[in-house]
């Protein structure tokens, strides 16, 4: 089965929207295990160690795949 151009584009949009809305969900449950509900409410330390968190604990399912 050969894929046009094209249909490789709608694959990989659908793939990345598809990890885009995972990774929003993952990001809203970490700022409510934090309670707040946008980062702009956590001092300049809490922002760091809340993103190094994120940065940790979120992995792609393709991350590493490139």
């Amino acid at each position: 089965m050969k894929i046009t151009k094209a249909r490789l584009a709608e694959i990989t949009k659908e793939i990345v929207q598809e990890e885009k809305e995972e990774y929003e969900k993952f990001f809203r449950a970490m700022l409510k295990k934090h309670g707040v509900s946008s980062p702009a409410e956590l001092s300049d330390e809490e922002k760091r160690d809340f993103f190094n968190q994120v940065d940790a604990e979120y992995k792609a399912k393709h991350e590493g795949n490139a």
